[in-house]
């Protein structure tokens, strides 16, 4: 998926995140887009993100770190800086 300008998602993302950011201050927040068959980006429905999209379907309320995240076609896992991992995808 591309802009007019050719600019993937990465792309455009990379434009307004820092180099170097420091989450200490920012808090790890989760933001995933692009196909989400198998509900693998970790929304709470099957629609594709054009865009990024912050994930709170596991957070019900809780302020969570995310520390890491893998993503693979049919799942992802995210693992947060108390050492909860978090799943997603297929299956729900």
């Amino acid at each position: 998926m591309r802009d007019r300008e050719y600019n993937s998602p990465l792309d455009l993302l990379s434009l307004i995140i820092p180099m170097n950011p420091d989450f200490s201050k920012q808090g790890n927040h989760l933001y995933t887009w692009g196909s989400n068959s198998n509900y693998v980006l970790g929304h709470i429905d099957g629609v594709d993100r054009t865009s990024p999209e912050r994930v709170e379907s596991f957070l019900k309320g809780k302020k969570i770190d995310v520390i890491d995240v893998v993503i693979c076609k049919f799942h992802t896992v995210i693992l947060t800086s108390g050492g909860v991992v978090y799943t997603c995808g297929f299956g729900r």
